[in-house]
C-alpha cells in the first residue's frame, strides 16, 4: 500500500483530492497545510501535519523530513506556489525515493506565468484577450490607451481570484496598478472578455510520464466565487471535445508536461467563440466530483507516480455538482500544532 502526501489541504482542490484517493483505495494519506485549521487536516483518515508556506525557505525541507517519518513514497501538490516551488526541489525527493510527479520548474513557470502562457500559445492562433505586461507608468498608459475599458489588472502568478481586479476608468485602473505591483509583483493588464454566467470552461488533463495524455475531462462553471470569476461552487460536465483537443494541444505546447493541468477558457458573449483565459499547473477544485463523473484524476495520478499502466480514460457521466460546506467540531487536543514546534 503506497503512502501518499497532499499538499494544500485547505483549499478545494486539495481537499477534494483527498477525497478522491480515499474513495479509489485504501491509502495511508498525509495532509499538510499552511494553516492549522485548515479542514483537511481534520478529515478522517488522513495523518496531518501543519507546515510552513511554500514561499518560506524552510517549506521543502520540512515536507522532506516528513515524508521520511511517515515513509511517504508520492508527494502530490495540490496548490500553484507548491507545484512551482517542488518542481524546483523534486530532485532532493528523489533521492530519498520520493516521487514528485510534476514537470521541471521552468516549464511549470511558463504556465503558471499568465504573461509567458500567453506569449507561447498566441502563436496556435488561438482566440485570446489583448493582454500587456507593463513595467512602467508609460507602458502602463500605453496599455489603457490600447485595450480601452473596462480592464483587468491582475497578478502574472496567482490562483483563484487572488488579486484580480475589474476596472471601469483609468482612476481605478491606477490604483489597481499601484497596489496589486506592491502586493504581487509583475501584474498583466487584460482586455475584459464578455460573458455572463456559464461561460467559463474549464478541461482537467492528465499526462503521464512520457508526456502522453492520459486522461481528459470538461467541466462548465455555472456559479463562481466570487461571481466575477474564481472557484465553481455550482457547475457541471460538459462534452465539449473542441475545448478538450485545444487544452492537449496548447500543454503540447507548453511542455514537455508531467501531472495535472487545468486550462480555463471563456466563451465571449460578443462573437461566441473560447479565449484562453489561464493555465493552471494542478489538480482543479471538483476533482473529487469528476471522479464520481467517470474519471479519477487524483488516483490515476498517482499510479502514473507509481509508474504503473494508466489505460487513457476520456469517457464521463454528464452530472451536476454543488459545493457543500460542512462544520467539523474539535476539542483543544485534537487542534494541530506546527510541525517545526514539535
Amino acid at each position: 500500500m503506497p503512502n501518499v502526501l497532499v499538499t494544500a489541504t485547505g483549499g478545494p482542490a486539495g481537499l477534494n483530492t483527498v477525497r478522491a484517493l480515499q474513495e479509489a483505495e485504501a491509502l495511508k494519506i498525509v495532509s499538510v497545510d499552511a494553516e492549522r485549521f485548515a479542514p483537511g487536516l481534520y478529515m478522517e483518515g488522513v495523518k496531518p501535519y501543519a507546515v510552513p508556506l511554500a514561499i518560506e525557505k524552510h517549506y521543502s525541507a520540512t515536507l522532506l523530513k516528513i515524508c521520511e517519518k511517515e515513509k511517504v513514497n508520492v508527494v502530490l501538490p495540490c496548490s500553484d506556489e507548491e507545484v512551482l516551488v517542488l518542481s524546483k526541489d523534486k530532485k532532493l525527493f528523489s533521492r530519498k525515493g520520493i516521487v514528485v510527479p510534476i514537470s521541471d520548474h521552468k516549464i511549470v513557470l511558463r504556465a503558471s506565468d499568465r504573461w509567458k502562457m500567453l506569449k507561447v500559445i498566441s502563436k496556435l492562433g488561438l482566440k485570446i484577450p489583448k493582454t500587456f505586461s507593463p513595467s512602467t507608468q508609460r507602458e502602463f498608459q500605453s496599455a489603457i490607451e490600447q485595450i480601452g475599458f473596462p480592464l483587468v489588472v491582475r497578478p502574472k502568478v496567482s490562483r483563484g481570484a487572488r488579486g484580480v481586479t475589474y476596472c471601469k476608468d483609468r482612476q481605478a485602473a491606477a490604483f489597481a496598478f499601484k497596489l496589486l505591483r506592491q502586493d504581487y509583483g509583475d501584474v498583466i493588464i487584460q482586455e475584459l472578455v464578455p460573458g455572463g454566467s456559464g461561460s467559463v470552461q474549464a478541461v482537467q488533463t492528465l499526462w503521464d510520464k512520457h508526456h502522453k495524455l492520459c486522461a481528459a475531462a470538461v467541466y462548465q462553471k455555472l456559479r463562481e466565487r466570487p461571481p466575477t470569476g474564481g472557484v465553481s461552487w455550482v457547475g457541471r460536465t460538459v462534452r465539449n471535445d473542441t475545448l478538450r483537443d485545444l487544452s492537449a494541444t496548447i500543454m503540447q505546447k507548453l511542455g514537455p508536461w508531467i501531472g495535472p493541468a487545468g486550462v480555463e477558457f471563456k466563451v465571449s458573449c460578443s462573437d461566441n467563440r473560447p479565449y484562453v483565459m489561464e493555465v493552471n499547473p494542478r489538480l482543479q477544485a471538483p476533482v473529487s466530483f469528476l471522479a464520481k463523473a467517470g474519471i479519477n484524476f487524483a488516483y490515476l495520478w498517482l499510479r502514473i507516480a507509481l509508474d504503473e499502466k494508466v489505460v487513457p480514460q476520456f469517457e464521463y457521466a454528464e452530472k451536476y455538482f454543488i459545493r457543500t460546506p460542512f462544520d467539523r467540531v474539535i476539542n483543544d487536543k485534537e487542534v494541530i500544532s506546527d510541525f517545526s514546534a514539535r
